[in-house]
């Protein structure tokens, strides 16, 4: 395969992958971060540190919780309740669903569903208003006007307690690696194959 064909094939399944946020009942469940980069780091890179942010947000006890609700057969997925795409059993996997958007959501949240989780600021990032109140109360995404305030779920009541300090740095600087990662891929998409390419020789 040419290195223009697998270009092609990277940005089809790049854009596939951007085609995943209210829990409820989630269980406490220690995540698994054995990942599926090859290195059982968790961070896909191939490179077997385990040190990337991701990583670092899901080893926090606000953020090990997840899998509880969002992976396959999770004990607190509630269907209509509990956001369907993300799935939290290791870094790779919530990487690659929190690129996408919400769905399977139901009542008030429903007007959420096809808000992506990471947006294009940390004030339009869905992932970020769910932990915080500013940002629930003043969340504006063209094209989801109802999406906002009480629509969005507090996720801080679903682990029980507002993020720490630490935890909350570590979020807000995730989602802006993405958002960066993302605008550097708009302006050239070979960035991200030789980027991928790079991280997993």
């Amino acid at each position: 395969m040419t290195r223009t064909s697998l270009r092609s094939l990277f940005a089809i399944l790049f854009v596939f992958a951007l085609a995943a946020v209210p829990l409820t009942g989630c269980d406490e469940t220690t995540t698994d971060t054995t990942g599926t980069g090859g290195d059982g780091d968790g961070d896909g890179d191939g490179d077997g540190d385990g040190d990337t942010t991701l990583d670092m947000l899901i080893a926090t006890s606000e953020f090990s919780a997840c899998a509880g609700c969002h992976a396959p057969g999770a004990p607190g997925f509630v269907d209509g309740t509990t956001e369907a795409t993300q799935d939290w059993t290791n870094a790779d996997t919530a990487l690659t669903t929190l690129m996408g958007t919400a769905s399977g959501l139901g009542g008030l949240s429903e007007s959420c569903n096809g808000v992506p989780f990471i947006g294009s600021s940390l004030d339009s990032s869905l992932l970020i208003a769910a932990f915080d109140e500013n940002v629930r109360a003043n969340f504006d995404v063209m094209g989801f006007p109802d999406c906002t305030g009480a629509a969005i779920g507090d996720m801080t009541l679903q682990i029980g307690t507002a993020l720490s300090a630490a935890t909350e740095t570590l979020l807000e600087t995730f989602v802006q690696e993405q958002i960066d990662a993302n605008a550097l891929y708009a302006e050239d998409p070979s960035w991200a194959y030789d980027h991928w390419a790079f991280d997993h020789e």
